[in-house]
């Protein structure tokens, strides 16, 4: 007899479909993780080219005045022509020199009456528009009243102090063979008034500008305008990575306003030592010291500015007080310890005091904010030191 066998079941292996090993598991959740993940980026994307314009460091470029660093100064506009809509008034022109406005010749021409105007945005006049600055509507109004052999040289750069202009004026500015040097500096050295103490000096609290290789030129490092890489260059094509970058930049680095990066101060100083006004009024004595070693006659002006004892709650909100980080009462002292020290280099180098902060100060019609003119402002204040320059220049 054959050897029977009994039947069994195949054994069920499978129940309500397949079953998966943790590393196909694992991978199934990546790809649907993935394919999300693009799904949503591609979405975020055609949002964002649909509904915002692409704002990556080549745009804002577009539209920023470039600087350059150099040794004495902490940063100076490049020797190349800038035009762009880069104010609060809309477009400006850098000349190949470096300067705002048309060019000019250099050496001076035969018979020429040069007058170069120091100072930081409040000379620039970052509200003017372009031609309607008040340095060229000095010169603008002194050739109305016959001198039409005068000049002038806007040398104003945002951001500069008294030791910015004194470090160009010996390296730069006496090559232009100025036969006038105004000065008109406070806001930006004040500043620096909170800082200074027996402890701490000027050489201690400024750093030489960080830069950047633009082109071959030493460029102020801005990663608003500039890339940080070839990377970051060809991320940026992507409308979501700069929205990304940009809000990483605030968060690291502070928001850019018209006056550089503006970073949350919670506490403004009430007080201040003595060693900022000291340090002004040495860099004032400093400037008309070089002035005359040029054999060009020194002119000191206070600044013109909306801070008083009466501002209104509206005025104090046009004041950036964080931006010289002292209260209001600290600040109207500054200005007053600035204004002093002012007098006292006049009187002690025999030089004139264009009294603006007298005239103007306080005349909120004529202030976009603290110490920038409106176009009133800037043509109230062309004409009033062009009356002040008129007898000066007819004598010479």
């Amino acid at each position: 007899m054959g050897v029977e066998t009994a039947w069994r079941p195949r054994p069920i292996t499978r129940i309500g479909g397949p079953t998966y090993s943790l590393r196909a598991k694992l991978w199934l959740a990546s790809v649907s993780i993935g394919l999300t993940a693009a799904v949503m980026v591609t979405v975020g994307e055609a949002y964002l080219r649909l509904t915002r314009s692409h704002a990556s460091p080549d745009t804002h470029r577009a539209k920023s005045l470039e600087y350059e660093a150099t040794l004495f100064a902490r940063h100076a506009f490049p020797r190349m022509v800038q035009k762009k809509r880069a104010t609060p008034s809309g477009y400006v022109e850098i000349s190949e020199r470096g300067y705002r406005g048309r060019s000019f010749e250099v050496p001076k021409p035969p018979g020429v009456i040069r007058l170069v105007v120091l100072g930081g945005s409040a000379a620039f006049d970052m509200y003017a528009k372009e031609g309607r600055d008040w340095p060229h509507l000095i010169e603008e109004y002194l050739r109305a009243q016959g001198h039409t052999n005068v000049e002038v040289i806007n040398a104003g750069t945002p951001g500069h102090a008294t030791f910015d202009s004194l470090g160009r004026l010996y390296s730069e500015l006496w090559t232009f063979e100025p036969d006038y040097v105004l000065v008109y500096h406070a806001w930006n050295d004040i500043k620096y008034f909170h800082r200074l103490d027996s402890q701490t000096t000027l050489l201690r609290t400024q750093r030489p500008a960080m830069v950047t290789n633009d082109g071959g030129r030493p460029m102020v490092s801005n990663p608003f305008i500039y890339y940080w890489g070839p990377a970051d260059r060809l991320l940026s094509y992507s409308e979501l990575y700069v929205r990304l970058r940009s809000q990483y930049l605030f968060w690291r680095i502070g928001k850019p306003g018209s006056e550089g990066v503006v970073t949350d101060v919670n506490t403004y100083a009430s007080t201040y030592s003595a060693y900022g006004p000291r340090q002004y009024g040495l860099n004032l004595h400093l400037i008309m010291s070089a002035a005359r070693h040029i054999r060009a006659r020194g002119i000191l002006a206070t600044q013109a500015r909306l801070v008083t004892q009466s501002n209104t709650p509206a005025e104090k909100e046009k004041i950036a007080y964080e931006l010289v980080e002292l209260s209001p009462e600290a600040l109207l002292r500054a200005f007053e310890d600035s204004d002093r020290a002012i007098f006292k280099v006049a009187q002690a180098n025999d030089v004139p005091v264009l009294d603006l902060s007298g005239i103007f100060t306080g005349r909120s019609e004529l202030f976009e904010d603290h110490v920038h003119t409106t176009a009133a402002g800037s043509e109230a204040l062309a004409r009033a030191t062009a009356e002040f320059l008129r007898p000066m220049i007819g004598r010479r």
